[in-house]
């Protein structure tokens, strides 16, 4: 399971600050982002003007820039037409490797070698947990919290709890039970509620979570961390968007570094275009322009269209060398409700996985 330490969300903010997400009043408190720096639904952002990085036609250079550096051409032919499982032999894109750190913290090459074959995890016995509640960027758990559990890891994409769910309230201590297969991947859905935590009102939004292995904690997401995210790359926090979350992992579960996501809505790319911003993380926090993942793995794409009936293709895409053109690494689904987030860890690509994915599951 991946933890994000977003410890921008609790961090303050005055003149001087040079990290998106501080907290504000104002646009001066975000003086020290320079031109730009905006006070957006009480966090710091930067703006390239007036507008939204939206309106603005994306003019700050970031992600989904054509021109020269690392970056250069991967949207000119990055396969916005795909018609199928198989996102293409590129990504558009050339280098840099990408890779991983070792449990002695030396940086190796990604270990890739059940690429394609990987399935998900065959659950053991019937265990019972009690899975703590949290959300991204609080150390607190969660009391009063009504989640939607998935033993099957198969949420609708209605919103909806059918006979297939089980809806549970978290207690005191801010953990609901579960009973499932161990080892098995469970998925949890919380719809948008008002909650405590650490003795302070917080509106969660609906926050839908797959691929989470039996008993670990669930990380929901708080308005305030949602206009964080939507504010470092111009999202405007008045539109109803899906924000997708993750991580990109090898066949060991490691975080990768070098890799970047595309994000499709059927045949279609989504990422690339007006309707879609990629934002890469380093240490934790937001950093507005990087092209790629840092060292944790962890990425979000903002200001997407919700979905009716249907759910993303989300790719985790990258170099095996400097100079080798980008392959796909992971492929997986994810919700788009209305004003929603989805987060899902991305390993290598399953066997099993989505049929959209190349996969054999429908």
């Amino acid at each position: 399971m991946w933890v994000w330490a977003l410890g921008v969300v609790l961090a303050g903010c005055d003149a001087t600050c040079t990290i998106v997400g501080c907290d504000c009043q104002v646009d001066e408190d975000c003086a020290g982002l320079g031109p730009g720096g905006r006070c957006v639904g009480g966090a710091c952002g930067r703006w390239p003007d007036a507008g939204s990085a939206r309106d603005a036609g994306r003019s700050d250079a970031g992600p989904t820039d054509a021109g020269g550096g690392a970056d250069a051409g991967r949207r000119a032919d990055a396969g916005r037409s795909d018609s199928g499982a198989d996102a293409g032999p590129t990504g558009g894109r050339v280098g840099p490797a990408i890779r991983t750190t070792d449990a002695v913290g030396m940086v190796v090459e990604p270990e890739l070698g059940c690429l394609g074959t990987r399935t998900a995890p065959v659950g053991g016995g019937i265990a019972s947990y009690d899975v703590r509640v949290t959300a991204l960027g609080h150390a607190d758990a969660i009391p009063g919290a009504t989640i939607q559990i998935w033993t099957g890891n198969n949420p609708n994409t209605t919103g909806g709890c059918p006979a297939r769910c089980v809806a549970a309230t978290s207690g005191a201590a801010g953990t609901v039970p579960v009973m499932t297969q161990a080892g098995s991947w469970v998925a949890y859905r919380a719809l948008a509620q008002d909650v405590t935590v650490g003795g302070v009102g917080e509106s969660i939004v609906t926050t839908t979570l797959t691929n989470l292995e039996a008993g670990q904690p669930l990380m929901l997401l708080t308005q305030t961390t949602v206009s964080i995210l939507e504010a470092s790359v111009g999202v405007p926090s008045s539109r109803q968007t899906v924000t997708l979350l993750g991580r990109a992992t090898d066949c060991l579960g490691r975080p990768i570094e070098n890799a970047y996501v595309r994000v499709f809505d059927g045949a279609t790319e989504i990422t690339g275009t007006d309707q879609a911003q990629e934002l890469y993380f380093e240490g934790g926090l937001p950093r507005p322009g990087q092209p790629s993942t840092s060292a944790g793995g962890e990425w979000a794409v903002a200001g997407l269209p919700p979905l009716d009936s249907t759910r993303y293709r989300v790719e985790t895409w990258g170099s095996r060398s400097d100079d080798a053109p980008a392959v796909r690494l992971g492929c997986e689904l994810m919700f788009g409700l209305d004003d929603s987030v989805s987060a899902s860890e991305i390993g290598p690509l399953r066997g099993d996985g989505p049929m959209a994915c190349g996969g054999s599951t429908p």
